[in-house]
């Protein structure tokens, strides 16, 4: 008699975190595909991590963005043309320091680029960013 092999039981994994083309980042930001080339290449954001599509680096990869990476495009691409570009970067690896839903409703960023929080001394004038609204992302049709 021949005994029916038991197959083990399935590995219990944590759900995975929603990703996202770099069409689709282009798209949710309203950038260019040469735009967002250009930062992750300047290091805007963080390498891809490793086991994720396109770990390498260079033409033809295809990079996946998490939910957080898009919502700081989202901030970059409002501001990018109103803030000299050193800061741009600045920018960008402070909100990737902060989850977003503990970003505050929004950030002053003065003339020099720099950024504030409403509730510190911030500056009289200076582009308001709404940066808890542009971290929520509209749902996507598939």
């Amino acid at each position: 008699m021949v005994s029916a092999a038991r197959s083990p039981a399935p590995e219990v994994t944590a759900p995975m975190e929603a990703t996202f083309s770099t069409v689709q980042v282009c798209d949710l930001a309203d950038l260019s595909y040469r735009q967002v080339d250009y930062w992750v290449r300047s290091g805007y954001f963080p390498e891809q991590r490793p086991g994720c599509s396109g770990a390498a680096r260079g033409s033809g990869t295809r990079r996946r963005w998490t939910e957080h990476e898009v919502a700081v495009a989202r901030v970059l691409g409002r501001i990018a043309g109103l803030i000299p570009i050193g800061r741009l970067a600045d920018l960008s690896g402070l909100l990737h320091s902060i989850p977003v839903d503990a970003w505050p409703e929004r950030l002053i960023v003065d003339r020099d680029g720099q950024a504030w929080h409403p509730d510190d001394d911030a500056p009289e004038v200076g582009i308001h960013v709404a940066v808890k609204r542009l971290g929520q992302l509209p749902a996507l049709v598939s």
